[in-house]
């Protein structure tokens, strides 16, 4: 009977621990399966677009237990290291760390392991795909699509769909409203022996052509008994009057409206900016640049207050609005950043301005400067209005982002070499500001979104820390210099500046003293009144908004 009672308290101690290894393996499914209803939004096997750095769980809670999940990349279609695991501003968060702009679709599966404190572990892995940027035609195209257009037999046609910009020289046949198209003649500028008809174009605009606009045109091109042209189903993509009022627009959105008045700057009077024209327009006698990589090269090679000798296009990611939309004059400053590059647009004219927010993805067409303030030591690249050739800052598409919900707390002890991002609480705007990279003007490019904002790090130096960013994996130093007249902040790669750490303010400031007009005074990042930048302002000033570490 003894025997008997003890297989029988044995068999049930076995079968409670099975039931107990069940309830832990169970957790740890239900923590696996947890992700899978959070990120597989379609089926297994179909990828899911992803167009922006994407937040994922580091930590799944399951019944108050804890398991920590370990995520890797593999691309399938694309360049191997495009996508990559990174670290986010959300707690318990990494991130999977996407081109903004990419030329072409790149796939890629993310494995989430999940375990629990014994390491056992659950596997899930998510397809997702990121679709190509399409690019325009850019100048260095032209010629050869010419040349091969001019080289069809009759009745053949070039593959697939091409791009040009032309002047209208004659419009062969009047618009129809039956048909909602029109027919008319192109000439490439410096290719004029090779006009291009355009066959019963439609699109955006295309009611109101007329002989001397300049319009975009994608279709398909054809030698139709002896005439090249874009056949039958061309659409205009965009319109720049002859006149000079310009209807920049994607052939899908409403033009852009226009501003009789001329457009005046709230920068400071020593600048030698010229106010903008009366009205919006992208020059006639500029050649239309699109070509990503040559904009960037020559943009940030530009000397002091020299231009591109050509419109640039460029799409990116709008990291700040740097000077809200003005009704008056219908336009806004912001700044964005293309392939890590921040640019300012500035006085930015065209429909839906007035919407412009950070995260938002607009394609902007305008003459790039290295804009310097007369008694500046660094310049500042930007799209701005180009008095030569009369050509203004035109946005002709905005692809709206997700607001930035990130929310941040300010750090009481930073420690060094771990990534925090930089900034202060505007109470006048009721809003944080971040620092974004980059200088504008005397001060240093700003962004609310804490997505879009710079990691910061600290580093040990003698009597206190360097401050440095990273850009392409190089360090860069934050740095505060004095000329005289000015205390500057400035960005530079090597560390000119030891900060103290101030608990009391939760702040750095300078180890050293810096003169400023015959006077010294210890400095500290930041702002004061309405301002977003993000400068140097003497600590003697108690209306200063200093500058603390956020995590």
């Amino acid at each position: 009977m003894k025997k008997i009672i003890t297989l029988a308290l044995c068999l049930l101690m076995v079968l409670t621990l099975f039931a107990g290894c069940k309830d832990k393996g169970n957790d740890l499914v239900n923590a696996t399966d947890y992700l899978i209803n959070m990120y597989q939004k379609t089926g297994k096997d179909e990828p899911m677009k992803i167009e922006m750095d994407k937040d994922v769980l580091s930590v799944v809670t399951v019944d108050g237990v804890s398991y920590n999940v370990e995520w890797a990349i593999t691309v399938t279609e694309g360049a191997s290291d495009a996508v990559k695991i990174a670290e986010s501003a959300t707690t318990n968060c990494v991130k999977i760390d996407v081109p903004e702009l990419s030329e072409t679709d790149i796939l890629f599966t993310a494995t989430a392991t999940v375990k629990d404190e014994k390491g056992n572990k659950e596997t899930a892995e998510f397809k997702f795909k990121v679709f190509g940027v399409e690019i325009a035609t850019d100048e260095a195209d032209v010629e050869t699509i010419l040349n091969d257009a001019y080289a069809l037999e009759q009745g053949k046609s070039l593959e697939g769909e091409q791009t040009l910009t032309g002047k209208i020289t004659s419009v062969d046949t009047p618009y129809s409203d039956q048909y909602k198209n029109v027919t008319v003649t192109i000439a490439i500028e410096g290719f004029e022996d090779k006009p291009i008809k355009c066959y019963r174009l439609a699109g955006d605009g295309a009611d109101a052509l007329a002989v001397g606009d300049t319009i975009t045109v994608t279709g398909t091109i054809t030698n139709y008994q002896g005439t090249v042209e874009f056949g039958q189903g061309c659409v205009v993509k965009s319109v720049v009057k002859g006149d000079g009022d310009a209807a920049d627009a994607p052939a899908d959105e409403s033009k852009p409206t226009t501003s009789s008045k001329p457009t005046t700057s709230s920068k400071p009077t020593t600048s030698s900016k010229p106010t903008t024209s009366s009205k919006p327009s992208t020059s006639t006698g500029l050649k239309l640049v699109t070509d990503t990589n040559k904009i960037l090269k020559d943009a940030f090679k530009l000397g002091k207050n020299e231009t591109t000798p050509y419109i640039a296009q460029l799409t990116g990611k709008v990291i700040s609005v740097d000077k809200p939309y003005n009704e008056q004059y219908g336009s806004v400053t912001v700044t964005m950043t293309v392939s890590g590059k921040n640019i300012v647009c500035y006085n930015m004219k065209g429909t839906g301005t007035d919407k412009v927010k950070a995260n938002d993805t607009i394609t902007v067409k305008g003459v790039i400067k290295n804009f310097y303030y007369e008694d500046s030591t660094t310049g500042k690249v930007e799209f701005t209005y180009d008095e030569a050739s009369q050509t203004e800052v035109v946005m002709i598409k905005l692809v709206p982002g997700k607001a930035d919900t990130t929310k941040l707390s300010i750090v009481d002890s930073p420690k060094t070499g771990v990534a925090y991002k930089f900034g202060f609480y505007q109470e006048e705007l009721k809003k944080d500001i971040f620092a974004a990279g980059g200088m504008n003007g005397f001060y240093m490019a700003t962004t609310e979104s804490a997505g879009a904002a710079i990691d910061v790090y600290l580093e040990k130096a003698t009597g206190g820390y360097y401050l440095y960013t990273k850009v392409d994996g190089k360090k860069q130093y934050f740095n505060m210099v004095s000329t005289g007249s000015h205390v500057n902040a400035v960005f530079s790669d090597k560390a000119d500046m030891v900060f103290t750490y101030d608990k009391d303010k939760k702040t750095l400031i300078s180890s050293k003293e810096l003169e400023k007009n015959g006077e010294k005074a210890t400095y500290v990042f930041g702002t004061y009144g309405s301002y977003t930048t993000i400068g140097t302002s003497s600590t003697k000033y108690d209306t200063t908004y200093f500058c603390h570490f956020y995590k």
